[in-house]
């Protein structure tokens, strides 16, 4: 290189000194010397009195032009910007019609977009500047405005954290005590200014390479604590502590470590082994839990995409299942499935009699508003378990299935869920105005009770089963605890006619009541579905006293049933229940009437 007067300023083009000390007060275009616009973009002709070749830093002359260069043969591996051809530069480009588009007038023109080498000094074969705009240049050596790195006078290195000089930021050690400065940074990690990325809290999506390098904290609190603790999960099992000494991450089992959200939410640990559950309602493991077991962000994303939000519905998934998800491999749905099984201890073997006693302790009895009803169903219909109530038609299955949607909202010192209903519609009879009537009756908002019920109304079977994939999101959250299928089969005995469809009709309905029964568990869920009749003439002509009906779905929904009720007319408006089916109720009957305010006893009418 030539010495300082050979060089041209950056900002106005002349020839001896730079443009820190330029006295221009803007960037000037080196074609016209007019400011507003750059070479790239002059509307002027192009002119060579004043360029300087950036290959001789000859005058007269710019590099493609140069005679030095083309003794030396650099201009023939060149290649063109315009249209990739190797041999030519893109001002001698012999196909001038797929060049970019024509230059802007220097008035008003936006930033340019220009290509890989437009960015160059002064026009020539530079890097990739991306989108061309006239902000000043900033030096990479010392941080100062209007110059590059290899312009620089500086002797040395600037850091950006402390701004001292001798050593970069990657390298600061923060002299007298103090932090390096990370007011203004921005992370490359996050995106979020304030600190830079060797200091971000957020966990990266390459199953946790940052993490276990060393790059991010796992959570705030890893940092922040002197002993810091990371809680993998909401509920009442073992969770683990998660520490960060010498850049590792090391995680070890802390069977004697309990928090709950709330105690979470103030900062405060609680530790109770001898009732064994802290919080009820802190069962769900959310699936971003995953991370803190080397699954990636981006395999978590595809598996809430495939419907899983939840460790526990991972766990539960068949291997085949998770293989259909794109880009998962055998090696990878055994990984997955194993960082599951460590976030759910209880997923690993057999538990005693005591330990399920405890689990169940979370279940609750939602009532029906009527204290017959109550009465045989020992305090109402209960979670974690599916519950079938069949029976010919204005036997008012699905003024219950209304009675119950309002009545899980209530606390459950009263009876309800303190809760959100999910409702599928099979058949058109959900009635928001009958919510209101209800509501009215036990003394709740009937705006409200509207706001907490969700319905969809499915049109064919396939589309009932796909609500299931849709109220996977929302359940996660933990705030609902009713789901209303109206009718059940509806849809089944329509989509699929006669004995040639109907094994795939049962294996379809199947699959859909097992995945209500997982749900059900994992949710802590009343599942209340209606269900029809069909008739039977020769029970009625075998048996005295039979009436000819039975439930349609055969056996099938009958094992999936875990408590099975048959309703039945009685007397003038009476209608009788009977328990056909539970693990835990006798067969006793109750009678029941329907009133404006839903499901009552005879005597309230």
């Amino acid at each position: 290189m030539s010495s300082l007067s050979r060089r041209a300023c950056y900002k106005c083009g002349n020839v001896g000194h730079y443009a820190e000390v330029c006295s221009s007060s803007e960037r000037l275009c080196y074609n016209c010397k007019q400011p507003g616009h750059e070479s790239n973009a002059c509307p002027s002709p192009r002119t060579t009195e004043t360029k300087q070749c950036y290959h001789c830093q000859g005058l007269g002359h710019v590099q493609a032009d140069c005679p030095t260069l083309r003794l030396s043969g650099g201009a023939a591996g060149g290649r063109c910007y315009s249209c990739g051809q190797a041999g030519h530069l893109a001002r001698n480009c012999p196909n001038p019609n797929t060049a970019p588009a024509p230059p802007m007038a220097p008035a008003a023109a936006p930033p340019v977009p220009i290509g890989r080498g437009g960015g160059g000094f002064r026009g020539g074969r530079g890097g990739f500047t991306g989108m061309q705009s006239n902000r000043a240049a900033t030096c990479y050596k010392c941080g100062g405005p209007n110059h590059f790195a290899r312009d620089c006078q500086a002797q040395a290195m600037k850091c950006y954290a402390c701004g001292k000089l001798g050593h970069i930021s990657r390298d600061c050690t923060a002299p007298n005590g103090g932090v390096p400065t990370t007011a203004g940074k921005t992370c490359y990690k996050c995106g979020q200014p304030g600190h830079i990325s060797r200091e971000c809290t957020q966990v990266e999506g390459t199953n946790g390479d940052a993490a276990l390098n060393g790059e991010a904290a796992p959570v705030a609190e890893a940092q922040a604590s002197s002993a810091p603790l990371l809680y993998l999960n909401d509920h009442y099992e073992p969770t683990y502590t998660c520490t960060l000494e010498a850049n590792e991450r090391t995680c070890k089992r802390a069977d004697d470590l309990w928090m709950s959200r709330a105690a979470r939410a103030t900062g405060e640990r609680e530790v109770d082994k001898s009732e064994g559950i802290l919080g009820n309602e802190n069962y769900i493991v959310d699936i971003d839990q995953l991370q803190h077991h080397g699954i990636g962000q981006t395999d978590i994303l595809k598996l809430k995409a495939a419907s899983f939000h939840t460790v526990a519905s991972v766990h539960a998934a068949m291997s085949k299942h998770l293989l259909k998800i794109k880009g998962f491999s055998e090696v990878k749905v055994e990984k997955v499935k194993e960082a599951a099984k460590k976030c759910l201890p209880n997923a690993n073997g057999f538990i005693t009699a005591a330990e399920t006693l405890q689990l169940r302790k979370r279940c609750f009895r939602l009532s029906t508003g009527s204290k017959q009803w109550d009465a045989i169903l020992l305090g109402g219909f209960q979670s974690c378990s599916i519950s079938e109530v069949y029976g010919e038609y204005r036997c008012r299955k699905t003024q219950l299935a209304h009675t119950l949607s309002v009545v899980a909202q209530m606390p459950k010192e009263e009876g309800g869920g303190a809760g959100k209903v999910a409702w599928i519609d099979t058949e058109g009879t959900f009635r928001p105005e009958r919510i209101v009537q209800i509501a009215e009756r036990f003394q709740i908002d009937p705006e409200q009770a509207n706001e907490n019920i969700i319905q969809h109304r499915a049109n064919n079977s396939d589309e009932q089963a796909d609500c299931l994939n849709q109220l996977a999101e929302h359940f996660a959250t933990g705030d609902f605890r009713l789901l209303v299928v109206d009718s059940l089969m509806a849809l089944y005995r329509t989509d699929y006619i006669g004995r040639g469809e109907l094994s795939e009709r049962q294996q379809k309905l199947g699959q859909f009541l097992s995945r209500m029964a997982k749900m059900a568990e994992e949710f802590n869920l009343v599942v209340f579905m209606t269900n029809q009749v069909q008739s039977d003439p020769g029970a009625s002509a075998l048996f005295a006293g039979a009436d000819g009906r039975k439930p349609v779905g055969g056996h099938v929904v009958a094992h999936a049933s875990t408590t099975r009720i048959l309703l039945r007319k009685g007397r003038g408006e009476e209608r009788v229940a009977k328990i056909q089916d539970s693990p835990d109720c006798p067969e006793r009957e109750a009678t029941y009437i329907i009133t404006t305010g839903g499901i009552n006893d005879p005597e309230k009418a």
